[in-house]
């Protein structure tokens, strides 16, 4: 007897289930035409403002990301590297060491520096998963989570894994006090630089200020975020990903 009472029950949810499912995905079950009119022209209005952002992005960009898709790669506490990522084109030295087109970059910059006596280097370029690893737990224990994750990003998560971020002199924040640091902040977007980590921009960063740390996104990019997405490489990393991941398209 229990037995017909619980294949009855289960035969009732399953039926119930199947209900609900087509109810879900039949909007007109849900909604009438009139309700479902302004959902539809903000949809169309929002894929519109969508297009219109993809727009913005110059097709030789797109194929720059699209044949190397960890330049413009979007790293951050929800969105982390494979452990096992490195970059195969690093060069330079000890701690300094990037990839070929960030090193190129990077020493045409601080040559530009260098005639108006700022003198610029990196301090600390790639840095690999297991490295960060140590970083992280170690302030972990000495500095406990909240410090930790706001100012050290977990493994997998540090933008330095890229090899195309680098921490400029000095990792003090009195560093936003110097010549180098007004030099940066006027020209590094020339050079293809982005500060990662702004001022006043920590709810969207998920870091504190960092004057310092700088992520190389070619001159083009720099440039479209400065003009386009108010200074914010969060704002343009994440829009032009979702464009080159067709999202505006398939809405």
């Amino acid at each position: 007897m229990k037995k017909i009472v619980h294949l009855i029950l289960f035969v009732f949810c399953l039926i119930s289930c199947t209900l609900i499912c087509r109810a879900l995905t039949d909007q007109s079950a849900l909604f009438t035409t009139e309700q479902m009119a302004p959902l539809k022209k903000d949809l169309r209005q929002i894929k519109a403002n969508c297009s219109s952002m993809c727009a913005l992005f110059p097709e030789n960009l797109l194929n720059e990301a699209r044949m190397d898709p960890y330049l413009f790669y979007i790293v951050d506490k929800d969105n982390s590297l494979p452990s096992n990522y490195t970059p195969t084109d690093l060069v330079g030295e000890g701690k300094a060491k990037v990839r070929q087109e960030t090193f190129d970059a990077f020493e045409k910059m601080a040559q530009a520096a260098q005639k108006e006596d700022i003198n610029l280097w990196i301090l600390s370029g790639f840095r690999s998963f297991q490295r960060q690893t140590e970083i992280y737990n170690r302030s972990l224990a000495n500095r406990g989570p909240e410090h930790t994750d706001k100012f050290i990003a977990r493994p997998g998560q540090s933008q330095h894994q890229l090899g195309t971020a680098v921490d400029i002199n000095s990792v003090e924040n009195s560093f936003v006090n110097t010549k180098e640091y007004a030099w940066l902040k006027e020209n590094a977007e020339t050079f293809g630089f982005s500060l990662s980590f702004p001022e006043g921009q920590q709810e969207k960063t998920g870091y504190a200020f960092e004057p310092w740390h700088y992520r190389y996104i070619t001159p083009l990019g720099a440039t479209l975020q400065k003009i386009y997405f108010h200074d914010s490489q969060v704002d343009f990393l994440n829009t032009l990903n979702a464009c080159l991941e067709e999202n505006c398209y398939n809405m």
